[in-house]
């Protein structure tokens, strides 16, 4: 288990994960790349490249496909969490948290 500020987050079996945002008590479902990425953000990495490489690495995907996803993933996840999100294009201007 990990924790992220408010969201605590925790790794099943089959690789994907459940997220529990303390301050209102919901609990997010997170697919094997969201669990991946979150537990890339609670480690505390912030630089867009480096999680994009992750996810190159664990699963059959190109760079280009795996940026624009992940992009996609912190702009939902923020909207869903809001502020305890700080990585990402969106985050600042250069792309780091």
């Amino acid at each position: 288990m990990t924790s992220c500020g408010r969201l605590t987050h925790t790794t099943l079996v089959d690789g994907s994960g459940v997220v529990l945002d303390t301050d209102s008590l919901k609990v997010f479902a997170l697919n094997e790349t969201g669990a991946l990425v979150f537990a890339a953000l609670a480690e505390g990495m912030t630089d867009h490249d480096a999680i994009v490489d992750r996810i190159v690495a664990a699963f059959e995907v190109d760079r280009d496909t795996a940026a624009a996803d992940l992009d996609v993933y912190l702009d939902s996840l923020r909207a869903l969490v809001g502020s305890a999100v700080d990585a990402g294009p969106s985050a600042t201007h250069n792309g780091l948290g």
